[in-house]
């Protein structure tokens, strides 16, 4: 008996031929699987909105500069998420840049908030939430903005008609307002304006789990790994529809954002998203003598007469009182709150040595009943010194920055400065902001005016010439008022929210350099019974002085 020959094995080309054909069926059950599969989640790569992604010829400025929240109402169409808000800003002023973006329920519910990093260009703004919010289609929904300044982009008639696209739809007159001082749900309509406030929408967020891919066919074991008919197969839908990470995430959406902690809780705090300092008073609103300076019901806890000393480096001083005396401040980092000096100042710089670091809230520093002259000194500098919420009220000099070669940068915010004419007048020249050698110089949010005498005429609220050796200037939201001219400036920088009281001056109301500036931004105002300006016009930057 003969044994049988064994099977002969297929040769090499054979062999590959075989495993060329199965790969073939492989590629084609891939094809077919995918072809039928549903679309995934993840399959979105960029959020969509209602309004047009250009620029909106037909939007203007409105004039109106009192703090408000607008938005835009709509319906999602198909299922997805909202993952964010735009606005266009047509001004190119920073202080056009809305503070917040929210997404309402329809009955007023904030689901989601994210801050704005103001900048200084027209254009569309855009804010992404921390997480995705899902939509119910055919459910109505509010996007808006809040603008505690104002100088909102508005199409009067736009929505007269419903918007519709593809995914989203905007009822007619779906554009919406409200007037307040912080953030809230919108309402009001008027002429079915559109305020070019957007949703961020990606479609198909709410898609179902992705369904398990089909096993391979393998109709031999094979030394290699078998082709995956998908090639990243997922089980579930992708959590996150954004594909891209927010810029500027807010770390916890709430309902108003946290404000940044002051050293003393101020009557009304505005909550400030920005790593800058918040504003103390009301939001929208300059300061007054009412809203700055020591709070109201506060009282010493020591009261001395003449000059006090501070020679202690990184020392506060707080709850004091001085009677016609400075504030000598002797020692570098030196914080001075809630003090109220009658009828002194605080200097810094007395001697050779400029003390820098100074840092002075809440402070009140007003005339007391011994007579003013020409001649007293400004009530705060010189130099290297930050006020926050300070009041100077009745002397005949305000703050002073100078000491250019000795002090540091020179910064002030929420504060109030009101200088009068001193009661021995001899060759006045006061200023409510004097710079003479002055080191930089940053301004927020600040009050300053002059009061004159038919007979006692000072210079200007804010005096900051080309011939007294100053550096530079950044100015946002600065009010002023009186003198020869409001505003006198010759060196380079920023103005932005410049607020000129109308014909409060001598001469006229800017004498400025203008050439020198990167960016002007100014209105002639008036001011209602609460001191706030009420715009009048726009300033151009128009003259080449600015001594």
């Amino acid at each position: 008996m003969s044994l049988s020959s064994p099977a002969r094995a297929l040769p090499l080309r054979t062999r590959r031929s075989l495993w060329a054909a199965v790969g073939v069926v492989v590629a084609v059950v891939a094809l077919l699987l995918t072809a039928f599969q549903p679309l995934r989640a993840d399959a979105a790569t960029d959020p969509v909105g209602l309004l047009t992604s250009g620029t909106p010829d037909e939007a203007a400025v409105d004039s109106d500069r009192r703090s408000v929240e607008l938005g835009m109402r709509f319906t999602a169409k198909t299922e997805g998420a909202a993952t964010g808000v735009r606005v266009y800003q047509a001004s190119s002023s920073r202080y056009a840049t809305p503070r917040t973006g929210t997404l309402w329920s329809e009955s007023g519910e904030a689901l989601a908030i994210a801050s704005f990093k103001p900048v200084r260009n027209a254009g569309w703004r855009t804010v992404t939430f921390s997480e995705p919010v899902e939509l119910t289609p055919g459910r109505t929904y509010t996007v808006s903005v809040f603008a505690p300044n104002g100088r909102y982009a508005a199409t009067n008639d736009y929505f007269s008609d419903a918007v519709s696209t593809e995914n989203l739809r905007a009822p007619a007159d779906a554009g919406v307002y409200r007037y307040g001082s912080s953030s809230g749900f919108p309402t009001s309509t008027f002429r079915s304006s559109n305020y070019w406030v957007d949703v961020m929408f990606v479609p198909g967020a709410a898609t179902g789990p992705t369904p398990e891919p089909t096993p391979e066919p393998t109709p031999e074991p094979t030394p290699e790994p078998s082709p995956e008919p998908t090639p990243e197969p997922s089980p579930e839908p992708t959590p996150e529809p954004t594909p891209e990470p927010s810029p500027e995430p807010t770390p916890e959406p709430s309902p108003e954002p946290t404000p940044e902690p002051t050293p003393e809780p101020s009557p009304e705090p505005e909550p400030e998203p920005e790593p800058e300092p918040e504003p103390t008073t009301t939001p929208g609103q300059f300061p007054t003598r009412t809203s700055t300076g020591v709070p109201a019901g506060w009282t010493p806890s020591r009261t001395v007469t003449g000059n006090y000393t501070v020679s202690t480096a990184g020392a506060v001083v707080e709850d004091l009182r001085i009677n016609d005396g400075t504030l000598v401040v002797n020692a570098p980092n030196v914080t001075v709150r809630r003090v109220e000096i009658l009828g002194g100042s605080i200097n810094n710089f007395v001697g050779p040595v400029c003390y820098d670091g100074l840092v002075v809230e809440d402070t009140t520093i007003t005339r007391s009943t011994s007579q003013s002259t020409s001649g007293d000194w400004p009530a705060l500098g010189t130099g290297g010194y930050t006020a926050r919420n300070v009041e100077i009220d009745g002397l005949p000099e305000g703050f002073r920055v100078g000491g250019k070669g000795d002090c540091g940068p020179v910064t002030i915010e929420n504060s109030f400065a009101s200088v009068r004419y001193p009661d021995q007048c001899v060759d006045w020249h006061g200023d409510a902001l004097q710079g003479y050698d002055g080191p930089a110089l940053t301004m927020r949010n600040t009050t300053l005016e002059m009061i004159q005498s038919s007979s006692c005429g000072g210079t200007a609220p804010f005096f900051y010439p080309h011939s007294q050796g100053n550096t530079s200037v950044d100015i946002d939201n600065l009010l002023v008022k009186g003198g020869g001219y409001p505003f006198r400036l010759g060196m380079p920088g920023t103005v932005d929210g410049l607020k000129i009281v109308d014909g409060s001056w001598n001469f006229g109301p800017i004498d400025v350099k203008c050439s020198v500036l990167s960016s002007w931004d100014a209105e002639i105002v008036t001011l209602d019974a609460d001191g706030q300006p009420v715009t009048v016009r726009d300033q151009a930057c128009n003259t080449e002085s600015g001594n």
